[in-house]
C-alpha cells in the first residue's frame, strides 16, 4: 500500500513541477482538446508576453478559427500585431500603418461580437491614438464619458489626449 501511495506521489510531483510551465500547460490542454479554442488563445498569450509576436498571432488565428466569436483573441491577435509591427518598424512607415490598420479591423471585428464591453473600446481608442487617428479615439472617449462606471477615466483620456494634440500643433512637448 506504502509503495503505491509513494509511487503516485512521485508522479503526481512530477506533473505539477511540469505544469508550473505555461507552455508546457497550454500545449498540454491544446492537446487535450484540440477543437477547443480558449487554449490556443492562452498559448498565445504566453507567447505574446515572451515577445514572439507573429507566432502568437498564428494562434490567436488558430483559436479564431475554431470560434470566430472569441472576442479575446481578436483583441489579442490585434496587441500582438500592433506589438509585431512596432518592434520591426519603431512605429513608422508604410508597414506600420498598414498592419495598424489590420489591427484596427481585428479590434472592430471583436467589438462586433461583444459590443457591451467598454474595455474593449478604451483598447480601441488607445490603438487610434497610437496610429495617430486622433478623432476616432476622442469619439470613442466621449462615447465612453456617458457611462457613469466609465466616465472619469474617458475624461482623464479625453484631456491626456486634447494636450498631446495641442502640444503637436504648437511643437510643445504634453504635461
Amino acid at each position: 500500500c506504502f509503495l503505491i501511495l509513494f509511487t503516485f506521489s512521485i508522479q503526481t510531483f512530477s506533473q505539477v513541477r511540469t505544469w508550473r510551465n505555461p507552455r508546457v500547460f497550454w500545449k498540454h490542454m491544446m492537446d487535450s482538446d484540440p477543437s477547443d479554442a480558449v487554449p490556443y488563445n492562452n498559448y498565445g498569450n504566453v507567447l505574446n508576453r515572451a515577445g514572439e509576436f507573429k507566432e502568437s498571432v498564428r494562434y490567436y488565428r488558430k483559436a479564431l478559427s475554431l470560434n470566430e466569436n472569441y472576442t479575446e483573441a481578436w483583441f489579442n491577435m490585434a496587441n500582438a500585431t500592433l506589438s509585431d509591427v512596432i518592434l520591426r518598424t519603431g512605429g513608422q512607415g508604410e508597414d506600420f500603418k498598414i498592419d495598424a490598420t489590420k489591427a484596427v479591423e481585428m479590434m472592430v471585428r471583436g467589438l462586433r461580437v461583444e459590443p457591451d464591453y467598454p474595455i474593449n473600446f478604451f483598447s480601441l481608442a488607445n490603438l487610434f491614438e497610437r496610429i495617430d487617428r486622433f478623432d476616432e479615439a476622442y469619439d470613442i472617449y466621449r462615447q465612453l464619458s456617458s457611462n457613469p462606471d466609465h466616465s472619469k477615466r474617458a475624461l482623464m483620456s479625453m484631456k491626456r489626449l486634447s494636450d498631446v494634440v495641442s502640444s503637436r500643433r504648437d511643437g510643445s512637448r504634453p504635461r
